[in-house]
């Protein structure tokens, strides 16, 4: 006869006959004795689990040797159930805008807690930085720092104009009592200037009791202009007069890119004065999508003379507005957009005699649409435009 009594993993203890245990006399045997082992042996295997409980429990509800607080499974318990820090700005925020003279910060694009914060334009704050050169570049007698209204960002409504000059051999400037707004901060001095830089002063919703972002910082850093010209020809080779041109910088990026605006002459040539020293593009016709590629354009301390610009094939649209009666609809808004491969489109609007001419347009069929504010007559029409074909001309009737 074999009996297994199972306590801790591994353990087994057995009773045979002819061992020491079964020497013992038999008058001497109790016949109820092995049940009471065997419940004695079960008590001993619960105490042992409880006590065994017990032990894990507090090692999961009190910290670890080092540890500073409760254990991983009590964290996250935690995190998943706590409030969000930002629906409810806790220390940690009070504690950042309690701290000395806080840094702003650009308020386009902008990552982290102050963007998901509601921004309170109220009191003054200080705008103070450092006017630097390149190395290697002599530094100017004299500069002047030009503060304006941001020309992009929410609180530019309570900006101020403000321009400071600057003492000989001065390098750093403050400006202080300003409104707390967003501003657009540049340094100019003779035949050098810096790129602008967007900054914001506020206070957070909620925590208006805290000085908030009341002062900013900035490095502003001054480059040599120069001027940049160039000219634009047509398919033909013949000049492109009066065509859009922008000079765009690739040095910034987003709400901070600074974009220059010109228009070629009659004899088709652009120039670009005051252009900091620095990376551009060229962008022919169009900013957002030029009749060509945007052609790099890098500037250093002297001028830059651009090769001629040769445009694509390209179309012009001559048209003119009817009423039911045929007679021509003068002030008559015209909206055209492209409707093939690629893309295009137009705003005019005719003369006093009905008529509109659109240059640089892509070939392809296009869809006008004509609305007389006066009258309050609309009219639609799909042509087909094709490259210099001087002799096309269209015409829409408004009803």
């Amino acid at each position: 006869m074999r009996t297994t009594i199972s306590g801790e993993k591994g353990t087994d203890t057995n009773w045979r006959c002819g061992s020491a245990v079964a020497s013992i006399p038999r008058r001497a045997a109790d016949p109820t004795a092995g049940r009471r082992a065997g419940n004695a042996a079960v008590l001993v295997l619960i105490g042992l689990l409880v006590a065994a409980g017990v032990a894990a429990w507090a090692l999961l509800s009190s910290p670890g040797k080092g540890s500073d607080g409760p254990s991983r499974a009590v964290r996250e318990v935690e995190t998943e159930q706590g409030d969000d820090p930002l629906a409810n700005p806790g220390d940690a925020l009070a504690d950042e805008l309690r701290a000395p003279s806080p840094v702003g910060r650009v308020d386009v694009g902008e990552p982290g807690l102050y963007a998901q914060l509601g921004r309170v334009f109220d009191g003054a704050g200080t705008i103070g930085g450092t006017v630097m050169v390149d190395p290697g570049v002599p530094y100017p007698d004299q500069w002047t720092v030009i503060l304006e209204p941001s020309r992009v960002a929410q609180g530019s409504e309570r900006a101020v104009h403000q321009e400071l000059e600057s003492e000989p051999g001065q390098r750093t400037f403050e400006l202080r009592d300003l409104p707390m707004a967003a501003y657009r901060i540049r340094a100019e001095a003779p035949g050098m200037r810096s790129m602008a830089q967007e900054i914001a002063m506020f206070k957070i919703e909620g925590n208006e009791h805290l000085p908030g972002i009341d002062r900013v910082n900035v490095t502003l850093k001054l480059r040599p202009v120069a001027y940049v010209d160039g000219a634009v020809r047509t398919s033909q080779g013949e000049v492109a007069d009066d065509l859009p041109v922008f000079l765009v910088s690739r040095d910034g990026d987003g709400a901070g890119a600074t974009t220059l605006r010109g228009t070629t002459d009659s004899a088709g040539i652009f120039r670009f004065d005051g252009v900091e020293s620095g990376a551009w593009a060229l962008h022919v016709g169009r900013e957002a999508r030029p009749l060509v590629a945007p052609i790099p354009v890098t500037v250093a301390a002297k001028a830059v003379r651009m090769d001629d610009v040769e445009l694509p094939e390209l179309a012009t649209l001559r048209l003119v507005v009817i009423d039911e009666l045929s007679r021509p609809c003068p002030d008559v808004k015209l909206i055209g957009y492209l409707r093939g491969a690629g893309s295009g489109s137009f705003n005019a609007t005719t003369d006093a005699v009905g008529n509109a001419v659109v240059r640089y347009l892509t070939p392809g069929p296009w869809r006008i649409e004509a609305d007389d504010p006066n009258d309050g007559q609309t009219g639609r029409t799909d042509i087909a435009l094709t490259a210099n074909d001087p002799d096309a001309r269209f015409e829409i009737q408004i009803r």
